[in-house]
């Protein structure tokens, strides 16, 4: 606990962007994108499934939490796994294991024996997947990449998701249709083969691990990441901003349905503005930061907190359609601004030993946020109205900007 200490209390250098990154980075990030097109893919292919089997909501929100438990429950025993070995290797396999687990669901649809319990199974297999995959990749991706152009890549990997997000329902929608759901849970194994095959090739001699106290067993690993985050200043303002947004802004932004129908009177044609609002904000803050480099940390947060603070009045409290797409888009900008500084500030600042943990908390605020805020407010809307979850919401994230405004003046 006390080498989490030490070295959590060392005053990190935060360079200024002056390389761009190498073509390692580039394959990688490209191929990144190819296999996140697939996840997208597989997403809409099993909620499909599950509904053309069921044709029951309840089973469609169980799908996604058999995705979502195994995620939370091993994201942090598998950032100590991934500091604890290569994260080149770890990330190999976690994607060697989902491409295989894609190759499943094809084979069962194929064969007509694709079941709400192969569908179950592959879910939580996927899940636990993931859980290796983020933090392996985002401690991969950096140790591909100089510490100088650390912002820059996760500018390219965040830009990548987002084309990712737009462009995967899109084809998933056109092979079901068109082709069956085998087609599409095929393409998605097809998507994992370009980053197998970079990982693979990738220069292994780049890629050493530095160091770390082989000695101790995952528990203590743990312990020692959660000392570590806890006792280094810039990384746990970062995580408590990500997480309040996460559990707020995200969790309202996942009642979109409710907000077009209830607070907007609309129909999925409002639904579908929204979210095109949203998603255009998002690209717009992608393209910003990815020629804007002078990012100071404290100040970032601030506007992040108090954008998204604003943004969610316009989007789920106005009740009006002239002021909730300008607000979804805010949101889209503001959340993809903290996303991305946060994703890259927390490569910058955590030594390389503790890495893979600190990106496994990260990957567990940005998959249980969204979960935990829309269960909360969705309750608090089921009592009261939509617009009053988003006030409350707005409340939080201006009460937690206070809080961090005070304790600077402190």
């Amino acid at each position: 606990m006390r080498r989490a200490r030490e070295l959590a209390g060392q005053n990190a250098h935060v360079s200024r962007f002056t390389a761009p990154p190498d073509k390692a980075l580039w394959a990688f990030s490209l191929a990144t994108t190819i296999s996140l097109t697939g996840t997208f893919i597989q997403k809409v292919a099993v909620g499909w499934s599950v509904w053309d089997i069921t044709h029951a909501t309840s089973w469609l929100a169980a799908a996604s939490l058999a995705d979502l438990l195994p995620t939370l429950i091993v994201s942090v025993p598998a950032g100590a796994i991934v500091d604890r070995f290569r994260p080149a290797t770890t990330f190999w396999l976690s994607q060697i294991a989902s491409c295989a687990q894609a190759v499943a669901l094809c084979v069962l649809a194929l064969t007509n024996q694709l079941t709400v319990t192969s569908l179950f199974v592959c879910s939580i297999f996927i899940g636990t997947c993931n859980a290796f995959t983020v933090p392996a990749r985002l401690a991969y991706m950096t140790l591909l990449t100089p510490r100088e152009s650390y912002k820059k890549a996760v500018v390219l990997y965040s830009l990548g998701g987002n084309a990712a997000f737009f462009v995967g329902p899109l084809l998933a929608g056109v092979l079901i249709s068109s082709l069956g759901v085998a087609t599409a849970f095929g393409a998605n194994a097809l998507t994992y083969a370009p980053i197998i095959v970079v990982a693979a090739i990738l220069p292994a001699g780049r890629l050493a691990r530095p160091e770390g106290r082989q000695g101790d067993n995952v528990f203590r690993q743990i312990g020692d990441g959660f000392t570590y985050a806890m006792h280094h200043r810039a990384i746990k303002m970062m995580l408590v901003s990500f997480a309040a947004l996460a559990c707020t802004a995200r969790g309202i932004m996942e009642l979109a349905p409710s907000i077009a129908a209830t607070a907007l009177n609309g129909g999925v044609g409002t639904l579908s503005l929204l979210m095109a609002s949203i998603a255009a904000g998002a690209l717009a803050a992608g393209i910003l930061m990815s020629r804007w480099q002078g990012w100071q940390e404290e100040t970032m947060t601030s506007a992040t907190l108090l954008g998204s603070a604003a943004a969610l009045v316009g989007y789920g409290a106005s009740g009006q359609i002239v002021f909730a797409l300008p607000g979804a888009t805010l949101l889209g900008f503001t959340l993809a601004m903290n996303n991305i500084f946060v994703t890259s500030g927390l490569q910058m600042h955590a030594a390389p030993e503790y890495r893979g943990r600190i990106n496994s908390l990260y990957n567990m605020i940005f998959k249980g946020g969204p979960a935990i805020g829309s269960g909360v407010f969705g309750g608090l809307a089921q009592l009261t109205d939509i617009r009053a979850s988003s006030v409350a919401a707005a409340l939080i994230l201006l009460l937690l900007l206070w809080r961090i405004w005070t304790g600077r003046q402190g």
